[in-house]
């Protein structure tokens, strides 16, 4: 199983690197993996709906990642706080979560989070000031979840990667921007293929002058800004394939 080893009963047989997380508790599966920077506990948990589970029986001490997949068919909610257990937790993906709003705290007690990948949620859509409890994020992933307005990026100073692919946002402006506390100069790709965006009116060399990446394929692009893409000194690749 190569480095991967099987996490059964934690507090029995690691207690001094994982004090806080005496067992798995079902239905989740946790294994643990050593890597060069110290251990890091994975866990895989199949629930029928968010509001149905205790995930402060989940808490550890140690970095961790949670993998959640919920019953598609089931609507959830993504209520204000209910991670604020899991500070030691920097990556989550959440799968077939029906919840239709991220509220202002919904991240709440996760300053170490540095990864959101969310796939599958319903008619989604976001609070402005949804991710000011994420300081450090570094990659953002929302696909297929209905999203309709590209939300405001503000908080998200050191991100990184951004993907909402496989939406319907409509359009892209530099209102999106505009709350961020500063450039968003650590910004490298951005990907937004597979929507319905109709218009750019971004002036990106000022809000992501360090772009590398720009996927905006498969839309309906029938209007880009003059000053979209000037100045995007270190731009590699634009792709605007699939629009008409």
């Amino acid at each position: 199983m190569n480095n991967w080893i099987v996490l059964l009963f934690i507090y029995s047989t690691r207690s001094q690197d994982f004090n806080n997380y005496n067992a798995c508790p079902h239905p989740c599966e946790c294994y643990v993996k050593y890597t060069a920077n110290g251990p890091i506990v994975h866990v895989f948990c199949s629930i029928s709906k968010l509001s149905y589970f205790d995930f402060s029986r989940l808490e550890t001490n140690v970095t961790s990642v949670l993998h959640l997949t919920c019953e598609s068919l089931l609507h959830s909610s993504l209520q204000d706080r209910i991670f604020q257990h899991l500070y030691s937790f920097n990556a989550f993906e959440l799968s077939g979560c029906s919840f239709d709003y991220i509220h202002k705290h919904a991240f709440y007690g996760l300053p170490n989070l540095r990864e959101l990948n969310i796939n599958r949620a319903r008619n989604l859509s976001i609070h402005d000031e949804a991710f000011l409890d994420t300081p450090n994020m570094r990659r953002l992933v929302i696909t297929n979840s209905g999203v309709t307005q590209f939300p405001s990026l503000y908080g998200l100073n050191k991100i990184q990667f951004i993907n909402f692919t496989n939406n319907f946002i409509k359009d892209i402006s530099n209102a999106n921007f505009m709350e961020c506390d500063e450039e968003l100069t650590d910004l490298y790709v951005l990907i937004l293929n597979n929507n319905q965006i109709h218009d750019i009116n971004v002036t990106f060399g000022i809000f992501t002058p360090n772009l590398k990446y720009l996927s905006i394929a498969d839309n309906m692009v029938a209007h880009i800004s003059s000053q979209s893409l000037l100045n995007l000194t270190y731009l590699e690749l634009l792709d605007l394939t699939g629009n008409h």
